[in-house]
């Protein structure tokens, strides 16, 4: 009877945390890619750029640059100061912004914030740029599924406020704003190849390869399958690249893909949403009531228990069923009884339909 471990909420504590452990691990994935990128400007040599100003020489260049010439006019004419010291400053605010959302503070204005600079990133570039920062767009679509979340149970902010993260109530938008933010990139790097758009995406597979998985992913067409096709490719395109490469050149190349792999792993593991085909298994709030004492005595089929555990998670009203199950179960051992009486579930059963016809 124990094996339901519920937590304080009523969610099964071992699925509470697996959710909680996706969350952490996007959320220290965004923070580490601009960490990462912060360090690029701050200390450019490392990465092996002579010093700022051929950074800024390299930002600016017409073709391969990040800043239009446009941009950079404001920059100068307007901030008031050169492009070299403009990117210093900026590698020092990537770098905060990347700690506080690694360790867990502020989670939201955090990720809300490097969602929009990663927009900034695309507008700031020439045409060419905006394009080829199709994944900085992949990113700032991840930065928001953070900001929907929230804290998790393993961010500062969590631990210190008791606070836990709100995929589990938005799993559908977070999960549609991961699927969509790896299609985009996937797409646009099928159709545009060669000089300033090659990246590591469309320089490691077949064109077409690419663009039917942006595809499927964009039309909701066997997700997780598609997910963890995408996952395994990460998983040999970072190590590779960084034995290429080095340490700190490999970083700064696939950086972006980082959040990538970390974005398929969590919709590998709580996909899929709710608008994709086929049609993922959809338990109502009444089915609960039958099945409870089924999933607890284990005999339920395993795609009935996986769609009950998936139900549970995502359901409020359930939660209040498990809690009251908890709690009639833990009355039910003191006086000594293995299972709940038939008057006793009886009662149970009845305070459930009456929660789910009046969930107040």
């Amino acid at each position: 009877m124990e094996r339901i471990g519920l937590n304080g909420k009523g969610a099964p504590f071992w699925r509470g945390l697996r959710l909680e452990a996706l969350v952490t691990m996007l959320r220290v994935a965004l923070g580490a890619i601009f960490v990462i990128g912060g360090l690029k400007l701050v200390h450019p040599a490392a990465f092996g750029i002579p010093g700022q100003e051929a950074l800024a020489l390299k930002f600016l260049d017409p073709e391969m640059g990040y800043i239009s010439p446009f941009i950079a006019a404001k920059i100068i004419g307007t901030l008031g100061v050169r492009i070299s010291t403009f990117l210093l400053i900026q590698g020092w605010v990537e770098i905060v912004l990347g700690v506080l959302l690694v360790g867990g503070v502020g989670t939201r204005m955090v990720a809300m914030n490097m969602g929009l600079m990663f927009w900034a990133f695309t507008v700031a570039s020439p045409l060419v740029g905006q394009l080829r920062l199709s994944r900085d767009l992949a990113l700032m679509g991840l930065s928001f599924a953070i900001a929907v979340t929230g804290a998790d149970t393993w961010s500062l902010e969590g631990h210190w406020r008791g606070r836990r993260s709100q995929f589990a109530d938005r799993r559908d938008v977070v999960l549609v704003l991961i699927r969509f933010s790896l299609a985009y990139p996937l797409i646009v790097s099928a159709l545009f190849t060669g000089g300033a758009f090659d990246n590591p995406l469309n320089g490691t597979l077949p064109r077409g390869l690419i663009l039917l998985v942006g595809l499927l992913l964009a039309a909701g067409v066997l997700p997780r399958g598609v997910m963890l096709l995408v996952a395994l490719w990460m998983l040999f395109l970072l190590p590779a690249t960084l034995a290429t490469k080095g340490i700190f050149q490999g970083l700064d190349v696939v950086k972006r893909e980082i959040g990538l792999f970390a974005a398929s792993l969590a919709y590998l593991v709580a996909g899929p949403d709710r608008w994709t085909w086929p049609k993922p298994r959809r338990l109502r709030c009444r089915d609960v009531v039958d099945l409870l004492l089924a999933y607890v005595e284990d005999s339920l089929r395993p795609m009935d228990r996986r769609a009950f555990e998936a139900h549970i998670v995502d359901c409020i009203n359930c939660w209040r069923i498990l809690k009251t199950y908890r709690e009639t179960m833990a009355l039910g051992r003191q006086l000594g009884d293995d299972t709940i009486p038939m008057d006793v579930h009886e009662r149970l059963d009845a305070f459930v339909r009456g929660r789910l016809s009046d969930p107040s």
